[in-house]
């Protein structure tokens, strides 16, 4: 999994639309019901209703651009509902909708931002036996808003990166958020066309699984500290302590050793020295299976510390482009080291400074 603390990317410009996919590209597709009436109610009330609702301003806990989506994608469609049938609320698009908000979380992503407590309040509102045309337009403007917001955030993520840091010249709306934002509503299975927001990188999918794996260390108490310790080389004396400790340690991010050996022996043996330098690898120091400061050091990272570099580098995945091209590199700054990429291949690695 490539560190993304800090980076720098040059691509090719054969990168494809964000939310874009062969997916999404041959989806069955959907378009809002023509209603006559909703429950009873006409179609002419309702939309007078969620017009009013429009008018009378954003819903707490959205920002203007999201409020603008919105309100571009009510344009698009002549200001009609998008979100009800005949029937009322369709049933599997809103589903698919709160079930992704509330998985939010499962994505590095702040759920808190989103009016999860507002728009549970007027789906079950639209739901009951007589609801009226403004409960009717209030879920749909809802979760108009709540798609835009999910939407946006998901395909150019949640914070500025220049908000980060100044010196960081990365644009991540090089496409308009509201081409993508219809595109993806158009899909039937809003389920899918929802996961397709996400970056499609191998290594995001990596740091999706270690959120959880870091999540359920943090939850148990994290990991236990290594003793302070000279520098030690394979095949040199370690305390039992710290041989002991380090096993621990290592377990918790999965990597193993093949035995016990050092903690019975008191020799920093061939296996541990080999899980040593498998942690080296995955941090980003450089590997010489040596139990050094640098080592310990990131050792005895904490647990939180470690699920908020996840939750860091998943943001600025949504900061990058949806395909880097043909050709692009990356900028390993604390390994100073440099990954050149060819039609996905790695074709080159050299050191920087």
């Amino acid at each position: 999994m490539r560190k993304l603390l800090t980076f720098i990317i040059l691509a090719s410009t054969f990168a494809c639309k964000r939310g874009d996919s062969s997916e999404t590209a041959t989806a069955q597709t959907w378009s809002p019901a023509e209603l006559k009436s909703v429950r009873g109610i006409p179609a002419a009330e309702i939309k007078t209703a969620l017009q009013e609702r429009i008018a009378a301003g954003k819903p707490s806990q959205l920002d203007d651009d999201e409020w603008d989506h919105a309100k571009r994608l009510y344009k698009i469609y002549g200001n009609n509902p998008l979100w009800l049938t005949d029937n009322g609320l369709h049933d599997n698009r809103t589903t698919s909708l709160t079930k992704a908000l509330l998985n939010a979380e499962g994505e590095g992503m702040r759920m808190d931002v989103y009016p999860i407590g507002a728009l549970a309040k007027a789906i079950v509102a639209a739901k009951q036996d007589k609801p009226t045309a403004q409960q009717l337009a209030d879920a749909d403007v809802l979760l108009t808003a709540s798609y835009a917001a999910l939407g946006e955030d998901m395909l150019t993520g949640q914070v500025e990166p220049k908000s980060v840091n100044q010196s960081w010249h990365i644009d991540p709306q090089e496409e308009n958020v509201d081409s993508a934002l219809v595109r993806n509503l158009r899909v039937e299975a809003l389920d899918k066309s929802l996961a397709t927001m996400r970056p499609a990188d191998e290594d995001y999918g990596a740091l999706r699984k270690q959120l959880v794996n870091y999540r359920n260390i943090v939850a148990k108490g994290g990991w236990p500290a290594i003793p302070a310790t000279k520098a030690v080389k394979p095949g040199a004396p370690v305390s039992p302590q710290v041989a002991s400790a380090l096993r621990a340690r290592l377990a918790a991010e999965g990597i193993t050793t093949d035995s016990g050996s050092a903690a019975k022996t008191g020799v920093y043996d061939r296996n541990l020295a080999a899980a040593v330098a498998e942690f080296q690898r995955r941090h980003t120091i450089g590997v010489d299976s040596m139990l050094g400061k640098e080592t310990v050091d990131a050792l005895n990272k904490s647990a939180p510390y470690r699920l908020t570099q996840v939750v860091a580098n998943m943001e600025r995945y949504r900061w990058l482009p949806r395909s880097l091209g043909q050709r692009y590199i990356f900028v390993n700054v604390p390994a100073f080291k440099l990954e050149a990429y060819d039609k996905g291949e790695l074709a080159l690695v050299m050191k920087v400074i």
